[in-house]
């Protein structure tokens, strides 16, 4: 958006992005909206790219997780969140020799490397002969890369935000052939500012279905906090979000006395909290409801997934529509929570089973749990 006039390709003053935090906005959609830019003759922005982060007022916390921080999965969500805030390394051996490169190339993160030629053995993971190290806006790569590294990559997690989605957006400009802004800044478009550019999300089912499959902290984090700048009832967006899931909960006459919520992301806190048997009527209410048929092709589009610990399953003796059900297990180390649903019995009844365990070994499955607590909800019918 502008409230700037263009002339004879320059925009003459500022341009802002206004950000609602979608979880899956890559650099490829970024791209997609600096194009229809360049198609509407703009070539050079002479001013300033204004980030307007408003529709968030503020991000719940992760506490605790402090041994984690840089982690892809501590990535926070963010109104201009752009391709989960990491950047690409890739990794080149060739008759050129080794070399590494950035991408997008972030005008304001600094590479360099020290690579040495490591002969013809097999790669597998790049990160297996190479050592990263990231430090303020600097990243350094050195180690030996052998000939079948050629085309390998490997991410990392730089800058704030702000700074991410400011350089982001300079360099893949100036990759199209643009100039300017002149700086990054944060701000409010203004009420006469016009449309240049948009980008539409995907469906809310195809967020969801990516968001299982993964077990998507940013993702779960990001869309607690769409609900709460939806509802808006309040200019507090996380207690909007939390206000819209116990209303939600209570139409579909759901008591949420377990309940106790954080930051929406189930694996990404100390704090949060819920029942076996409230798992299971979550579940039950579902599928009743309009993405049914969605939820039950989540077994087969993820079979392939072989982490016991985070993904839905396709589980029994074989994946067939009589006996497969979905599940989604969380574990670590000492917890597990595991729900999901399952054909069974006469008719073909649905069941939706829940449970939640802490103790030795929880993570290895509750059937291995030492001094171990299972909750267990009630198999309920739908």
């Amino acid at each position: 958006m502008s409230a700037a006039p263009l002339e004879n390709g320059v925009l003459k003053g500022d341009v802002y992005w206004l950000g609602r935090g979608d979880p899956r906005f890559s650099n490829a959609n970024l791209q997609q909206l600096l194009r229809e830019l360049r198609r509407r003759g703009i070539q050079q922005i002479d001013g300033r790219l204004v980030l307007d982060r408003q529709a968030f007022s503020r991000i719940a916390s992760a506490e605790k997780f402090g041994g984690d921080d840089g982690k892809t999965f501590m990535v926070d969500p963010d109104t201009q969140l752009t391709q989960l805030k990491v950047a690409w390394l890739h990794f080149y051996h060739d008759d050129n020799g080794p070399r590494v490169a950035l991408d997008p190339a972030l005008p304001g993160v600094t590479l360099s490397a020290n690579l040495q030629p490591g002969g013809q053995g097999a790669c597998g993971d790049v990160r297996q002969h190479v050592h990263i190290h990231e430090a303020d806006n600097q990243i350094r790569v050195s180690g030996t890369l052998p000939r079948r590294c050629d085309g390998q990559q490997a991410f990392v997690n730089v800058l704030d935000h702000v700074g991410y989605a400011g350089q982001a957006f300079t360099a893949l400009w100036h990759e199209l052939g643009g100039q300017g802004p002149r700086e990054v800044t944060v701000g409010a478009a203004p009420s006469n500012a016009r449309l240049l550019a948009s980008f539409e999300s995907e469906p809310l089912p195809v967020e969801l279905a990516e968001m299982n499959k993964y077990s998507n902290n940013t993702m779960a984090r990001a869309l607690y906090l769409t609900l709460g700048r939806e509802d808006g009832h309040s200019p507090d967006t996380v207690a909007n979000a939390e206000y819209a899931v116990r209303r939600t909960l209570a139409e579909n006459h759901i008591s949420d006395e377990p309940l106790v919520l954080e930051n929406g992301a189930n694996s990404l806190s100390r704090r949060e909290r819920v029942s076996a048997h409230m798992l299971g009527e979550v579940l039950l209410n579902s599928a009743r409801g309009p993405y049914v048929r969605r939820i039950h092709r989540q077994p087969a589009d993820c079979q392939y997934r072989r982490d016991p610990e985070k993904t839905f399953q396709g589980r029994g003796a074989a994946a067939t529509p009589e006996n497969r059900h979905a599940e989604q297990r969380q574990g670590a180390g000492r917890l597990l929570a595991g729900a999901g649903w399952a054909p069974s019995g006469a008719g073909g009844h649905r069941q939706q089973p829940a449970g939640l365990g802490h103790g030795q070994g929880a993570g290895s499955g509750c059937g291995r749990c030492h001094r171990a607590f299972c909750q267990r909800g009630a198999l309920t019918s739908a």
